[in-house]
């Protein structure tokens, strides 16, 4: 984890105070909405759920989609591929391959702006939330667990969304892809982390977990292996990577090139996986005391990946990347067990408490995404 301390200046905090805010509120007036207390009439009702959910993403795509080229770390590419990409008049066929849907969405937006990349920084941001709408939609039982599930995705990766934008276009399709195998239909499962995959591959890495469908998993042996594995990484953590990168076909040598970026796992790296890691423990406490009816065992394997990655994250910030997914997935895991528990709102409501702090800690004091200051592109 790259530490990059500033000092946080009043227009920071008011643009990210007032973005969470006005999620906080839309994202409430969506419920509002889904849990059927009519405010439109019968006949617009799918048109109206539509529009709720675009003005609870509202707020923090206009966030990220107006900031300045200094703000994240990955900004700087999108900036130039925006230009490269839209004003060449050739077909790059290995961008085209390596990312086909991003590659397509800067050719198909270039015509909106072709001045400024607002255009790609607020589609990426858009498809993203909105996406994780669909997926909380889905899988949440009863109406505030989707506010509650939205504003968690929000505190764990909004400032990051502004550094690692496309990925997590991968991330919030993952999401989605996960809640249709909780409900036993493999086949969108597959078809949702195909579409992840054409924005960013990595995301096709986690149909592996699809091997946990329905089976009974033996949690004692499954903590052995990763412990082992994990124990195994960070002894030999480069050792093992060097073999992985000198078999990487060269159109994926970037990652090679990301590889050595020492990302630490000291308190960094406790941190970045540290909401996946309660949700794990919520989980399992939840498993212990009541029944949960659901298929999650693939979901629990995926989140317990968040330890792996981020260990491998320790010799390449490319790996490190990958625990992103894993998190992602622990937020449906967690909306999906809680609802076992009785009196879960009190517990929601300290977990939100805990997240904002931890949002806090990582983005704003540690800047880890490089997204302070937040300065308005002109």
């Amino acid at each position: 984890m790259t530490i990059n301390k500033v000092v946080i200046d009043q227009f920071t905090i008011n643009s990210y105070l007032l973005a969470f805010i006005c999620s906080a509120l839309f994202i409430g007036l969506y419920v509002f909405k889904v849990a059927r207390i009519k405010i439109m009439p019968q006949g617009l009702d799918g048109v109206c759920t539509a529009l709720f959910r675009v003005l609870a993403v509202l707020p923090w795509t206009l966030l990220c989609s107006n900031r300045a080229i200094t703000v994240g770390y990955d900004t700087k590419n999108y900036f130039a591929n925006y230009f490269a990409i839209s004003r060449t008049a050739s077909i790059d066929y290995q961008y085209l391959l390596d990312s086909p849907g991003y590659y397509v969405l800067n050719k198909i937006l270039y015509p909106l702006d072709k001045n400024t990349p607002y255009p790609i920084y607020f589609a990426m941001a858009f498809i993203a939330l909105y996406v994780v709408i669909l997926a909380l939609d889905r899988i949440c039982e009863k109406p505030y667990y989707i506010t509650y599930g939205f504003l968690f995705f929000i505190l764990m990766f909004g400032p990051r969304m502004m550094d690692q934008s496309r990925q997590f276009i991968a991330v919030a399709f993952t999401m989605l892809a996960y809640t249709y195998l909780a409900y036993d239909d493999r086949k969108r499962f597959i078809i949702y982390m195909i579409v992840g995959g054409i924005f960013h591959t990595s995301c096709l890495l986690f149909i592996m977990f699809l091997f946990f469908y329905k089976k009974q998993i033996n949690r004692r042996y499954l903590v052995i292996v990763l412990s082992a594995t994990t124990l195994v990484l960070i002894v030999f953590v480069d050792r093992v990577l060097n073999i992985v990168y000198n078999h990487l076909p060269q159109a994926y040598a970037y990652i090679k090139m990301q590889g050595g970026e020492n990302t630490g796992f000291g308190l960094g790296g406790l941190l970045d996986i540290l909401p996946a890691i309660i949700f794990l423990i919520v989980y399992y406490y939840i498993l212990w005391r009541y029944n949960i009816s659901k298929n999650v065992s693939c979901l629990e394997a995926c989140s317990y990946s968040v330890l792996v990655f981020r260990v491998a994250g320790y010799s390449s910030f490319f790996l490190m990347r990958m625990f992103y997914y894993g998190a992602a997935v622990s937020i449906v895991l967690h909306l999906i067990s809680i609802h076992e528990m009785r009196r879960n709102k009190v517990l929601l409501i300290f977990e939100l408490l805990g997240m904002i702090g931890y949002c806090y800690v990582v983005y704003f004091y540690l800047n880890t995404s490089l997204t302070v200051p937040y300065i308005v592109a002109h």
